[in-house]
């Protein structure tokens, strides 16, 4: 009898530290994993609505007639112009919720739908995420007639491709609601014509025609820094590579585009804007003598730490090499081998 007493008292004492450590390892990582969603979900709103500047959060009038949306953000242009809304939804799949972003523009159309994650079967529900049917999304009129008519589900994952449907249709719903007029809009299927920042590329990419943009679906994962990639259309069926990246720097986020070319050389570093103040950070990420160092390098991590740092401004430097790092990182993983084009991560 004494024995099984001693045996209970080591099973509870063993099960009070079991559950201590686990409530210790709840606390200490909650933080970070919080903080890691919101990094995610800041992504995939730029992906998905690139041409808004900020986004506002909305209340939801009456959130149990949109179970699946999660958040929804209004987009805002750099002048205070509406630039659309951005819908964050998690429908119920085959496994379990699928989390996506969907935007629409202030012309009445869906920009685009990304599949952030999803645990739906392997080779079937995760069918979901191909381009072949996210691609069907974009460019249709922000209604639920359009999407009734211009998306099909998958024969063999139909609960899967249901349920992404369904939360689109509950998004849509609400952007009706909310005032949007449904508004097809093909040239978003079509390349991305030129801006006047992209247009600088035809001086440093001879014979650029246009860029299209590549899958968003690596970005949400190891690749935090990294919030767009885009494909440089080149005359003879050349392709070069465009990746935004925005590294933590000494003031803040620092905002950079990195052009890879075909061979997997780096034809420039352009920083895009920044928040450094001190004297030495400010004035390492608008030096032609620093950044001028990675033009012509290999996009290769090895290559691009060898460089050497500014010693007044360590920090920035630093950031600059990390985020060209991976940037490199990601086109050695995606794009070197061709596992990335025409907008599908394969």
């Amino acid at each position: 009898m004494h024995d099984v007493i001693k045996l209970g008292l080591r099973l509870l004492l063993f099960t009070l530290v079991g559950g201590l450590l686990l409530a210790l390892t709840n606390a200490l990582t909650e933080g970070p994993i919080a903080a890691q969603r919101t990094e995610l979900a800041s992504a995939a709103r730029r992906v998905v609505l690139p041409e808004a500047d900020s986004f506002e959060s909305m209340e939801l009038d009456d959130p149990g007639a949109y179970p699946a949306i999660t958040d929804v953000m209004r987009a805002v242009c750099t002048d205070g112009s509406d630039a659309g809304y951005v819908f964050t939804l998690a429908p119920s799949g085959y496994n379990g919720a699928i989390y996506m972003t969907l935007g629409v523009n202030a012309g009445g159309a869906v920009t685009r739908l990304t599949i952030d994650s999803q645990t739906e079967t392997a080779g079937l529900g995760t069918r979901v995420a191909d381009s072949d049917f996210i691609d069907q999304f974009t460019g249709m009129a922000a209604s639920t007639k359009a999407l009734e008519r211009g998306v099909d589900t998958i024969s063999g994952a139909t609960v899967s491709s249901s349920a992404v449907k369904n939360g689109v249709r509950q998004a849509l719903t609400l952007a009706e609601t909310l005032g949007v007029e449904p508004n097809a809009d093909p040239t978003l299927k079509e390349v991305t014509p030129l801006t006047p920042r992209e247009d600088d590329l035809k001086a440093i990419l001879p014979g650029l025609t246009g860029i299209s943009e590549l899958s968003p679906y690596v970005l949400l994962g190891e690749y935090r820094d990294i919030t767009r990639v885009r494909r440089a259309l080149l005359s003879g069926g050349v392709s070069a590579y465009i990746i935004d990246v925005s590294p933590n720097g000494f003031g803040g986020l620092i905002d950079m585009q990195v052009v890879i070319d075909s061979a997997g050389t780096i034809v420039t570093l352009k920083i895009l804007s920044h928040h450094e103040t001190a004297d030495r950070a400010a004035i390492t990420v608008n030096s032609a003598d620093f950044l001028n160092q990675f033009q012509g390098i290999l996009a290769d991590e090895a290559v691009i730490g060898a460089v050497d740092t500014v010693s007044s401004a360590t920090v920035t430097s630093n950031a600059l090499k990390l985020g060209l790092a991976e940037a490199a990182r990601f086109y050695q993983a995606f794009l070197a081998s061709g596992a990335m084009e025409g907008g599908a991560a394969q």
